[in-house]
């Protein structure tokens, strides 16, 4: 009896929760951008902000868009799967409210070639921007933590320069995974640890400077990598032991005199 109990309690738990899922599914709104009506699917949190924003005619979008930082009064904090996805939008802006973007967000948007990150953004699902084609740089903004998801930036082999903001503290994973047009990157003097596979598959990289602010690094920051890669650092940094001990080929750096680990 008492088994016959619990399970019932289990269904009506498995019921309540499938319920109230549902019900937060069920939120829509439409807005006007750029002319066309955008149609929104969303959820609304215990805080009444909007998350897993879609627009479900995003193929129809044409231009610069301005994401919506309120929809019906309401804060938006995130954005969901497909979001954007197949859009023939050229440039976009993330408000400030956007803490996170959703899996295939921004997937396939091939005209696109310009991101304006917001002040609040912090992590990018996995491809969030597979296969846009038409960007060719992207600056990854201090506001990023080390939670991503895999491939952010997948299929976007036109991509031949990543800027990492001054005063980011993290390298996070994944964050440049099969960017295969990339040769150099500057790690920033603000960062103390690069996270596991962020340059995982960037088979033209070539030369990358670590100074002596670097630490960390995480699982398999280098797979697959180019056999000419090099890192350029200072003797008896972290950079260099990294090197050594997963057999990378490195050049040392002279310290400036006043040791302010600036390259000369």
């Amino acid at each position: 009896m008492i088994k016959k109990i619990i399970l019932v309690l289990i269904i009506l738990l498995g019921i309540l929760c499938v319920t109230e899922y549902v019900y937060a599914a069920e939120e829509s709104a439409s807005t006007q951008i750029n002319g066309i009506t955008a149609n929104w699917e969303y959820k609304i949190n215990d805080s009444n902000e909007i998350e897993d924003l879609v627009c479900v005619n995003a193929s129809e979008l044409t231009g610069a868009l301005q994401v919506p930082s309120t929809i019906d009064g309401k804060t938006v904090i995130s954005l969901g799967l497909n979001a954007f996805e197949n859009s023939k939008i050229t440039s976009i802006t993330i408000p400030d409210t956007l803490k996170d973007i959703g899996t295939y967000a921004f997937s396939d948007c091939t005209n696109l070639t310009q991101i304006n990150w917001g002040a609040g953004v912090e992590s990018l699902g996995v491809g969030a921007f597979e296969d846009c084609t038409g960007l060719t740089e992207i600056t990854i903004p201090k506001t990023f933590t080390g939670h991503m998801g895999n491939y952010p930036f997948n299929g976007c082999n036109n991509i031949t320069k990543v800027i990492f903001e001054e005063g980011i503290t993290e390298i996070p994973s994944f964050i440049c995974q099969n960017l295969i047009g990339i040769k150099e990157i500057t790690i920033p003097n603000s960062v103390t640890n690069i996270g596991s596979f962020a340059f995982d598959g960037c088979t033209s990289l070539e030369k990358i400077t670590i100074l002596d602010n670097v630490k960390d690094f995480e699982v398999d920051v280098f797979r697959n990598h180019n056999e000419n890669l090099t890192i350029y650092c200072y003797e008896g940094s972290a950079a260099a032991k990294y090197a050594i001990d997963n057999d990378i080929k490195y050049v040392y750096l002279t310290r400036p005199a006043n040791d302010n680990n600036e390259v000369e």
